[in-house]
């Protein structure tokens, strides 16, 4: 499955109707109409599919395979949202049928949940259930306005859900709120628990809250508690390599079939590499210069050196401005190097496999990424102008 999740950097100044499954559903759910977005959770999105209305966004993080009974006939304009922890046969069944689907995960700060995160992919916080989830994901998505319906955390008329589901509570409770009570289960009540937390995370949302339950009642006196600092909903593990790195490494091997054989002499320095990593416990940042000449200068926390000149264990200013060790030196041989001149005049002497980082005046105005070229490519895009012979479109 390719699709996954993007966050929506601009805030939306739209409302969203949050559908969850609770039995108050039943008496709310022809304000959804009145919604241009919507996001269901669980059940609710037969439900309201039932009803005649059509979800914009549907969640579901539950592991188990009566997910998909309780999704119902699936709708072509709605985007499932899935998480990772969700069962095979519902991956499946959703994309049999057609249907737009992305891929999350659900955010584990311990050591091995960090690690086996996919790099470049989301990891969205929230509570202990789907239906606290569609608060964290709607602002994820940049929604700060929202009407949550089925939300109650106790018993309703119709038992714990707005219509017919698989699960029944093993245990249960009566709980006083306020003079009045409340039939709820633990795994409610800590879900109600997560509601407040959440809110007080996402630190620019409004929640409006939509029928009679416990979430309801405790909502008319929520007040937002202020947490110090700046607050995180989602993360993400930066890809290690670009999908344009990626497609130049492609291309070098297709260019040159011997490009890359020979990595094994590299096996000292890697080993150094991860020798430094466990010693120091510090991440070692790697920038890949291509080729320079002997001469070239290079800047240390002394000042200027030539490239000859330097060996493993001296320090070098990094691309962070700060001082790194030099783990390992190599030499490629005898290659053919290019002198680069640049509008302020400075200039650079590099290899044709140097990589660089550009974009043109255009791609800047529609403040579009840079793209990754080595200096061979460069040079076929050099253009004539009457002001300058040789001139670079880019920047």
């Amino acid at each position: 499955m390719k699709g996954r999740i993007e966050a929506h950097h601009d805030l939306r100044a739209e409302p969203i109707a949050l559908v969850n499954f609770g039995p108050s559903l039943n008496d709310t759910w022809e304000k959804i109409r009145e919604f241009k977005f919507v996001m269901t959770c669980s059940g609710a999105h037969k439900f309201c599919v039932d009803h005649g209305i059509v979800p914009t966004h549907h969640i579901d993080v539950d592991p188990r395979e009566h997910k998909i009974k309780l999704i119902g006939t699936p709708q072509p304009t709605t985007e499932y949202l899935i998480a990772s922890t969700c069962h095979p046969k519902l991956f499946d069944f959703l994309i049999e049928a057609g249907c737009k689907t992305k891929l999350w995960h659900i955010f584990d700060n311990d050591e091995h949940g960090m690690r086996v995160l996919p790099h470049g992919e989301w990891a969205i916080t929230g509570g202990c259930s789907v239906g606290v989830r569609t608060m964290t994901l709607a602002r994820f998505l940049g929604f700060t306005d929202l009407h949550i319906f089925g939300m109650d955390g106790c018993f309703g008329k119709q038992g714990t859900h707005a219509a017919e589901h698989p699960n029944k509570p093993r245990a249960d409770f009566i709980l006083d709120y306020e003079g009045r009570e409340f039939h709820t289960t633990p795994s409610m009540l800590e879900a109600v628990k997560n509601v407040w937390h959440e809110l007080d995370m996402m630190k620019d949302v409004k929640a409006t809250f939509y029928g009679d339950g416990l979430v309801q009642a405790m909502s008319r006196n929520y007040k937002r508690q202020e947490i110090p600092g700046v607050t995180f909903i989602a993360f993400n593990k930066p890809e290690l390599i670009s999908a344009e790195y990626l497609q130049l490494n492609k291309r070098l091997h297709a260019d040159n079939l011997a490009y890359g054989v020979g990595g094994g002499r590299h096996a000292p320095l890697v080993l150094k590499l991860a020798k430094s990593l466990s010693k120091n416990g510090e991440f070692v940042s790697i920038l890949d210069y291509g080729c320079q000449p002997l001469d070239a200068k290079i800047l240390t926390p002394t000042g200027w050196k030539r490239m000859r000149d330097i060996d493993v264990g001296h320090e070098v200013i990094g691309s962070s401005g700060l001082a790194t060790t030099v783990v390992g030196v190599h030499s490629p041989g005898v290659v053919q190097v290019y002198k680069v001149d640049f509008t302020d005049g400075s200039s650079l002497i590099v290899d044709g496999n140097h990589l660089w980082a550009v974009r043109t005046q255009n791609h800047q105005k529609r403040r579009q990424p840079f793209i990754v070229k080595r200096t061979v490519e460069l040079i076929g895009d050099l253009r004539w102008t009457n002001a300058n012979p040789l001139k670079w479109g880019y920047r």
